[in-house]
């Protein structure tokens, strides 16, 4: 059973709400945002995808919303990209936070519970460095952790 919401010290991580596409919107036109990441053109399609994540692959983003103000400031979680190209289906760990809130630790602390920024979050959670590759068009570079 997938939970609708993990509670952190800092932060309420949730399923997906029609009504968070908007402050998720906000997030991807910040300028820190797009100075690592291109442009977000369907939110509401990549929240569908999430919600889908979830229901086929029993994993997916959350919401990260700051639970005293009930405010969404990112997404945060795992993702599995079926068109991977370096290995199958692997699992990505992933997360975007409103600029107002870097540099706080709340990328590590949501990942212990479910760019140069991102390599220092992903070390600290124990992944190393695999590669890089292109993928979407885009340079990625690839970290992954053995179990």
């Amino acid at each position: 059973m997938i939970p609708l919401e993990v509670r952190t010290e800092r932060l309420l991580l949730r399923q997906w709400r029609d009504s968070d596409a908007e402050p998720l919107s906000a997030i991807y036109e910040q300028p820190e945002y797009l100075e690592h990441m291109p442009p977000v053109p369907d939110v509401r399609a990549q929240i569908e995808r999430f919600r889908r994540g979830w229901a086929e692959d029993g994993l997916s983003h959350w919401v990260a919303e700051d639970p005293e103000t009930g405010r969404l400031i990112g997404r945060l979680g795992l993702f599995r990209h079926h068109d991977w190209p370096v290995a199958p289906d692997p699992v990505e760990v992933g997360w975007i936070l409103d600029r107002a809130y870097w540099g706080r630790g709340l990328a590590t602390e949501a990942g212990r519970a479910g760019n140069v920024r991102s390599r220092a979050v992903m070390e600290r959670l124990g992944l190393t460095h695999r590669g890089e590759t292109r993928w979407r068009g885009f340079d990625v570079v690839w970290h992954a952790i053995d179990r």
